[in-house]
């Protein structure tokens, strides 16, 4: 015959599973700027690119697959911890990742990748453009605060892209969507294109200190050591400046989401 569980370790087993999962929503708060390493990562070599003098200058067609490429391989490889730090910052009540399933981990992480391309495409052109433009009309300007500047500008720039993104994958992840069409098809029906739009204030209030504070530190650490000499190096400051930059904009990331 085949062996039957008691009742008693069948809900001892269910009480497990669920304190695994939340669990696995509390660890998040732990990794929130997980996403941002990780983005930072693989824009960093792309960043290093364009500073660097021993390289040719890239033409605009070639700095935004460039930075679209980075930030949307990012977004792709780090949706499921993305997705847990939307969980781990929801108010309460809201549901969990033990109500929602592990399938909320990857909802819509296709397409929201895609939106990220743009955002990344413009950040990086944006951010070539108004450096240079910005030394060329001020040549005394300290370099750190011509990162500050052009990196102000690449941040409002893509918040065009980065609001409406924002607004679909956090609904998505919440489970208030079963998939992104069904979400684009009801938050256009019910709210109009302010919809998508949501949030947009917090949301510019976070991305234009994170990406300013994340390009003036690598900035800063370039023009300490000098351009990086091998990808590894350039990874290691892009991580070093996310840190930085996520550690300070976490309590407006909180208020975000």
């Amino acid at each position: 015959p085949v062996p039957r569980l008691h009742p008693s370790l069948l809900s001892s087993s269910k009480r497990r599973s669920t304190n695994t999962c939340s669990s696995l929503t509390h660890c998040s708060r732990n990794r929130v700027t997980m996403r941002t390493l990780w983005t930072l990562c693989l824009a960093a070599t792309t960043t290093s690119a364009l500073r660097s003098k021993k390289v040719q200058q890239l033409s605009t067609t070639q700095t935004l697959l460039a930075g679209g490429a980075s930030r949307a391989a990012a977004q792709l490889l780090m949706y499921p911890a993305d997705a847990l730090r939307t969980l781990a910052q929801t108010r309460t009540g809201a549901k969990t990742l033990a109500e929602l399933g592990a399938k909320t981990l990857v909802n819509g992480c296709v397409f929201t990748s895609c939106f990220a391309f743009p955002v990344g495409a413009i950040q990086f052109a944006v951010l070539g453009r108004a450096r240079r433009a910005i030394a060329r009309r001020q040549p005394k300007t300290p370099s750190a605060l011509v990162d500050v500047q052009a990196s102000a500008c690449a941040a409002l720039a893509s918040c065009s892209v980065t609001v409406p993104q924002e607004v679909l994958k956090q609904r998505l992840v919440a489970g208030i969507y079963p998939n992104v069409f069904a979400a684009v098809k009801n938050i256009a029906r019910t709210e109009g294109p302010r919809g998508f739009f949501v949030g947009a204030l917090p949301t510019a209030a976070r991305n234009v200190p994170f990406v300013v504070v994340t390009f003036t530190v690598y900035g800063a650490l370039s023009a300490w050591r000098g351009e990086a000499k091998s990808t590894a190096e350039s990874l290691g400051r892009g991580v070093t400046a996310a840190l930085v930059a996520g550690v300070v904009t976490q309590p407006v990331d909180v208020v975000k989401t």
